[in-house]
């Protein structure tokens, strides 16, 4: 027997926790459910062909994933879990070889300490990994 297909949420970011974590605007009213993925999508600016200057449109591209950890009535809290190789030297923990580091909510190289790739008010978009 199939499961029924599920709708997929929208949400948006109420709270920046911390690097890794968020808190989004839905729940389990919503039928928000422990271990559901959310992504953040980025918008283009308008892009126009260089030898016509017609409007090429806007390009959509996925700026982080988190996963949902915690959840109320109302809201949940979701973290960030995607990992990539750091090539073998990590100069904020001072490590070393080959390490795996976890994505965080903050803007790669940035030297402030609360430049985010999200910010409150951001949508994030529910999705479904495909199954390998």
């Amino acid at each position: 027997m199939t499961q029924p297909q599920r709708t997929l949420l929208a949400g948006k970011v109420a709270k920046i926790l911390n690097d890794r974590e968020l808190v989004i605007n839905k729940g389990t009213k919503d039928g928000l459910q422990l271990g559901d993925k959310f992504k953040l999508m980025e918008l283009s600016d308008e892009i126009l062909d260089p030898d016509t200057q017609e409007s090429l449109g806007s390009m959509e591209r996925e700026i982080i994933r988190v996963k949902i950890v915690h959840v109320e009535r109302l809201m949940a809290i979701a973290h960030t879990y995607e990992t990539y190789n750091a090539g073998g030297h990590v100069p904020e923990v001072g490590i070393s070889g080959s390490v795996t580091v976890v994505r965080t909510l903050r803007r790669p190289g940035s030297p402030f300490t609360d430049d985010y790739l999200v910010k409150i008010g951001d949508e994030l978009i529910q999705f479904e990994e495909e199954k390998q």
